[in-house]
């Protein structure tokens, strides 16, 4: 299997560059990484590119990741010395080898074998010269074809490819020594060579037009002092690993490794801040559910008219009374308080902030449907017109404190579902709109690092902001009523992306779809629908919540799996698994976590048992 990786790096400072110099960075200097999961390239999910890498076999082989670094890298050496330190960090330790295959045998003792390129070359000019040698028709866009033959493992199809590989050729020379070095060349390259099964193109269109897309993704551009555009990038290739690190599974032309650094200065907007999140007292349908009969199940508690925006107990306001804020927030110049449009969220809030009400920056609150709990059919998570919550807000806050009303703006509410919860989609943007809220407040009112953040919400809620923003601890996975976490977030606003952490397959049979969902193309299991997708996402529950939503999954879907399935817990591993006695039509079901350092446990527990080829993956998400 071809394995084909693009990191980006960048920085969560901003610095003013210094001048590129040869002196050697300090011996004690380190940088730490963080894993951005949500950093995906746009153009990924761009449907044509999706449908045209399927087609030229790079939707499984080509895996582009980002993270950040915090410090300063402004001199060539300290970048080269950065590149080294991510090779060695437990961060690469934890992603690479789950994302690429390829990669194993990184750590502390890892030497980086790299070489530099330029990002000077930005538009397509460069390629012009295809049709100066008619290798491509300047009229049709048609390449040239020629007779097949293998080169070092690359198929020659036609005189493109004769001419970007092999050097033998005479049209080898279409492209200079010093074209070759540039980022963008090796994009065009890799797209028209693609992965370990390439139905290739006949017109040249297609891939000039993905180069210019995952181009511009990979890299930014900005005007120069003089109007010139200037790419603040530097790009390495990562020829080898030294130090029993390895890149590839196996050697091939075909394989590569890119790392592509964003120079401080000129690094995506980052905002560092302290935030604090709390979730709210217990609410009215909290204890209806946990003191309920046995005949009577969490969903009808859920739709119950009668928990419509659920209200906190006299015991929720008690812990909200008791809920002493971190030492980060009372001794903190300023307070942002936001929490959500639900009853239970504000009245929890007005409480808490009753201990640092002086604090509260602007004198104000931000109430909003983008905090809210993971919406659907359930009552107890509906909200009054915008209007009534308002007026709730100015009861419990009183008319010393102002109410900032933020959201979409609908007055009746919308975020209602056919299905019992929104999907983790509609979460994940909500999650998004909330970030960029943040960020837009900051930038705003330009408090710098005087304000911290206190935002009061919902377990569901959170659980999806910890792991959309890769935050997410699966040893803390629940949070109590009235409980508190903090973190120290960069907050830059996710692109707009499908969710997800990698585009490459796992096991046979499997493909990572986001750090949530394993999707299952296996029509041998997957029957009566050839080809199906299975996947179970209850994202609250826990064990005994499991249970009850697979049996109700299970029984809704005959027609797709035939059978009732058991869960059960596996101690402290955040990993639930199917008994074997249970069987998907005649074969044994096993569900793993979206750890990925757990995927690899598990399945060689199975292969023991039977091998992968006898087993149905699915992932239940929680």
């Amino acid at each position: 299997m071809l394995s084909c990786l693009i990191m980006t790096i960048i920085t969560e400072v901003d610095v003013v560059p210094g001048q590129d110099g040869g002196e050697e960075p300090a011996a004690s200097k380190a940088y730490k990484f963080r894993f951005l999961p949500e950093a995906i390239p746009k153009c990924f999910g761009d449907r044509q590119v999706q449908a045209d890498f399927k087609k030229w076999g790079l939707d499984e082989d080509m895996v582009v990741l980002r993270f950040l670094y915090d410090s300063p890298a402004d001199t060539e050496s300290e970048r080269q010395f950065m590149v080294q330190g991510f090779f060695k960090s437990a961060e690469a330790q934890r992603i690479l080898p789950h994302a690429c295959g390829g990669v194993s045998g990184i750590g502390p003792g890892t030497k980086v074998e790299m070489q530099q390129l330029t990002v000077q070359r930005t538009d397509m000019s460069i390629f012009h010269v295809l049709t100066e040698k008619r290798i491509v028709n300047a009229a049709t866009g048609r390449i040239q074809g020629r007779f097949e033959e293998d080169w070092e493992g690359i198929p020659m199809y036609d005189t493109l490819r004769e001419a970007l590989v092999c050097e033998e050729s005479e049209l080898y020379d279409t492209f200079s020594e010093t074209i070759r070095q540039e980022l963008l060349f090796k994009v065009f390259m890799h797209v028209v060579i693609g992965g370990a099964s390439n139905q290739y193109e006949e017109i040249v269109t297609s891939y000039i037009e993905h180069t210019k897309k995952i181009f511009k993704d990979l890299v930014s551009v900005r005007l120069g002092p003089d109007g010139s555009i200037v790419c603040p990038c530097k790009a390495y290739k990562i020829a080898s690993l030294g130090g029993g690190g390895k890149l590839h599974s196996i050697d091939h032309p075909s394989n590569y490794c890119y790392v592509i650094v964003f120079l401080c200065s000129m690094s995506p907007p980052m905002s560092s801040v302290s935030v604090y999140f709390l979730r709210h007292g217990e609410a009215t349908h909290n204890v209806a559910s946990r003191t309920r009969p046995a005949n009577v199940s969490r969903e009808d508690i859920f739709t119950d008219p009668s928990y419509e925006d659920a209200a906190l107990t006299e015991f929720g306001r008690q812990q909200a009374r008791e809920a002493e804020a971190p030492v980060g927030v009372r001794s903190a110049k300023k307070v942002r308080l936001i929490c959500s449009t639900l009853r239970r969220t504000i009245e929890t809030a007005a409480i808490v902030s009753e201990q640092w009400r002086d604090l509260l920056a602007g004198r104000s609150v931000i109430v909003t449907d983008w905090a809210r709990e993971q919406c659907g059919l359930h009552t107890c998570d509906t909200r009054p017109s915008l209007s009534q919550v308002e007026a709730n807000a100015r009861e419990f806050f009183g008319p010393d404190i102002g109410i900032e009303m933020k959201g979409d703006g609908h007055e009746e509410d919308v975020m209602t579902s056919a299905h019992p919860r929104e999907t983790r989609q509609e979460v994940d943007q909500r999650v998004r709109n909330l970030v960029a809220l943040i960020r837009e407040d900051l930038d705003k009112n330009q408090w710098g690092d005087d304000v911290v953040y206190v935002i009061v919400s919902h377990a569901s809620f959170l659980r999806h902001f910890f792991s959309l923003l890769d935050l997410y601890d699966i040893e803390l996975r629940r949070m109590r009523n009235c409980e508190w976490r903090s973190e120290r977030l960069s907050l830059a606003v996710p692109r707009e992306s499908p969710s997800g952490m990698m585009t490459c397959p796992i096991i046979d049979g499997c493909e990572v779809v986001n750090r949530t969902h394993l999707r299952v193309h296996r029509p041998d299991v997957c029957t009566p629908v050839s080809g199906i997708t299975v996947a179970l996402h209850p994202a609250d529950r826990d064990e005994a919540d499991l249970k009850e939503w697979v049996d109700r999954w299970t029984k809704g879907a005959k027609d797709v799996i035939d059978g009732t399935l058991s869960v059960k817990h596996v101690g402290d591993t955040g990993r639930f698994d199917i008994s074997k006695k249970e069987l998907v039509h005649g074969r044994p079901v096993a569900l793993i976590s979206r750890k990925g350092d757990k995927v690899d446990v598990l399945q060689r527990q199975l292969v023991s048992e039977g091998g992968s080829g006898e087993v149905t993956w699915v992932e239940l998400t929680y």
